[in-house]
């Protein structure tokens, strides 16, 4: 009787947890594919879809801003125009750059102080040159070919006739020499001011526990 009574009792809690447990699977949400639409042809990919450089060249063009744009960059090329931080050619009046002999380098994120210095002057005195750029140190390592160019691979630096000058006050004087003085006055005192005031700017920035 006893053991009549226990199988009863198993089956009946079977039956019930058979009826919770289908119950709990007919309630879930079912997945289903969606239906395959045969047109023909593969849908298209989102690359299919995105506009060629090509087409966005051409509404670039189509405004005044556009167009402005493209010419300052053929100027560029060229080695004419306004400033700017990509050019790495500066003929200003000469014609082309065959009787080039200086080569100035300088930062590529385009805000040492240093470089921006000789950067103006060279433009100021419109003297031509080429440009290289080169990373700062908080930015990676210097290439190989700069490390063995310059030591140290400081920037700014400016090669002419295969030498090459460091320092931007240093190389301010080189050319001066080399392409004659001009309006710009170097006072020596407050260069000397100026150089502390940006060795301890940078202490600040790269190195602030150090400069605690």
């Amino acid at each position: 009787m006893l053991k009549a009574t226990g199988l009863l009792a198993l089956l009946i809690s079977s039956n019930v947890w058979v009826s919770y447990s289908s119950a709990f699977l007919f309630a879930l949400p079912v997945r289903r594919r969606p239906p395959v639409v045969h047109l023909g042809s593969a849908p298209p990919s989102l690359t299919d879809c995105a506009p060629s450089w090509k087409s966005i060249e051409q509404q670039l063009l189509s405004t005044d801003m556009g167009r402005r744009l493209h010419e300052l960059k053929k100027e560029r090329l060229n080695g004419r125009g306004p400033p700017n931080a990509r050019a790495t050619l500066r003929l200003f009046d000469e014609t082309d750059e065959s009787n080039l002999n200086l080569t100035f380098y300088r930062d590529a994120a385009a805000w040492c102080p240093y470089c921006q210095k000789v950067w103006i002057y060279l433009e100021e005195r419109h003297i031509p040159y080429r440009v290289k750029t080169v990373p700062l140190n908080a930015y990676g390592d210097k290439p190989a070919w700069y490390s063995r160019l310059v030591d140290g691979g400081k920037v700014p630096a400016i090669e002419i006739d295969r030498t090459v000058y460091t320092e931007s006050l240093e190389i301010i004087k080189v050319l001066n020499q080399k392409f004659g003085t001009s309006r710009f006055i170097i006072d020596a005192e407050l260069m000397q001011l100026e150089k502390r005031v940006q060795q301890d700017w940078f202490s600040l920035v790269f190195y602030p526990v150090e400069s605690k």
